[in-house]
């Protein structure tokens, strides 16, 4: 009788050590609990919304002004139907809804569609305009741009400063900027990554533009005075603005202009002790985009082909003219100009969610 009482008190100790987790694994063991996801970094372009890849996700949950927006597998979305400010956030979504992310940080995409009439505008280029040249204004926030004008006819379209974002549509588009002169960017080329502000290109069938390899030099500055001659002209870019999304199933053939060779040094002549000038350095080629970032987020089928610039060639010393600097033995030939840089298809940061450049 005393051995089965043992027996019972044995096992009733062992029932509660178990319980209790006793030489086992606790249930309510915090470090047994499956971590969760890693919280998305959630950027915006314009009206395109992106984040980074997270590991074991099998969705993404997009938040608007709190309420959900859609669920994707993508890495991006693009919001097409804003008609106000709105705030955006994603969830990480896993296969265990216990594991989800923590909500990302909130993203503000200002609103790029619904305009109203006295923002917006439509551009049509024609040989037949006096001219193909527009500036707009900084209220205007929707620009749809289309028909064609031969090469011989210099077209551009420039954008005064602004603060808000600016939605363009390329419908069938076809133009030539001239030497040094980009087809779409800020007035005056004015240039700032800081900027608070986003284009949105949206491309609807065939586009193409182009800007013209630059044929002008410097002029040659003031015989003997040594001046090295002036640096060659930079090639206009298709497209500048400092933030860019490029969407829409169209195509766009963009073909930046090369560099202008450097200018011809200064002369040395007579009996003057000043030595000719050096060889100007040769222009930067044109991109195809010159932008900060880029992002390029188009329908299946979308296409974008970019030809890059050529940097000029470097100029060519002055004339050795001078007795005295002769007396000098001057290697004439050893004093050109270097060689400008090429420019690229896309300068700056690029990141492409959906579509094709070549």
């Amino acid at each position: 009788m005393k051995i089965l009482k043992k027996a019972v008190a044995g096992i009733c100790v062992f029932a509660i050590c178990f319980a209790m987790g006793c030489g086992g694994t606790s249930n309510n063991d915090e470090s047994a609990k499956p971590s969760p996801l890693e919280t998305p970094i959630v950027q915006a372009v314009g009206n395109v919304l992106y984040w980074n890849k997270i590991e074991n996700a099998v969705e993404y949950r997009v938040i608007k002004n709190g309420e959900t927006y859609v669920t994707t597998k993508n890495l991006f979305v693009r919001v097409d139907d804003l008609a106000q400010n709105s705030e955006f956030s994603v969830v990480a979504k896993a296969s265990n809804q216990s594991q989800n992310s923590k909500t990302s940080d909130r993203v503000l995409i200002s609103r790029n569609t619904g305009f109203t009439e006295e923002e917006s505008l439509t551009i049509t280029l024609s040989d037949e305009n006096e001219t193909n040249q527009y500036s707009v204004p900084s209220n205007i926030n929707c620009v749809t741009i289309t028909g064609t004008v031969s090469e011989e006819v210099n077209a551009k379209i420039e954008f005064e400063a602004r603060t808000s974002d600016i939605f363009i549509q390329l419908n069938g588009v076809s133009m030539t900027a001239g030497e040094s002169v980009n087809c779409l960017g800020m007035k005056n080329d004015a240039y700032d990554e800081t900027s608070n502000y986003s284009a949105i290109i949206k491309v609807t069938g065939e586009n193409h533009l182009t800007c013209k390899s630059v044929t002008k030099t410097p002029g040659q500055p003031a015989q003997n005075t040594e001046i090295q001659g002036g640096t060659g002209y930079v090639g206009g870019s298709p497209i500048l603005f400092s933030k860019l999304a490029i969407i829409g199933d169209g195509s766009l053939e963009l073909i930046a202009g090369n560099g202008g060779n450097g200018g011809k040094g200064a002369n040395s002549a007579g009996f003057s002790s000043k030595r000719y000038g050096f060889g100007g350095n040769g222009g930067t080629g044109g991109s195809g985009v010159y932008s900060a970032k880029t992002v390029l987020a188009m329908d299946y089928g979308g296409i974008v082909r970019a030809t890059a610039g050529i940097g000029g060639n470097g100029g060519e010393p002055g004339a050795n003219g001078s007795i005295v600097s002769s007396i000098w033995g001057a290697t004439w030939d050893s004093y050109y100009g270097q060689k400008g840089a090429d420019g690229s298809k896309i300068r700056g940061e690029f990141l492409n969610l959906q579509g094709v450049l070549e």
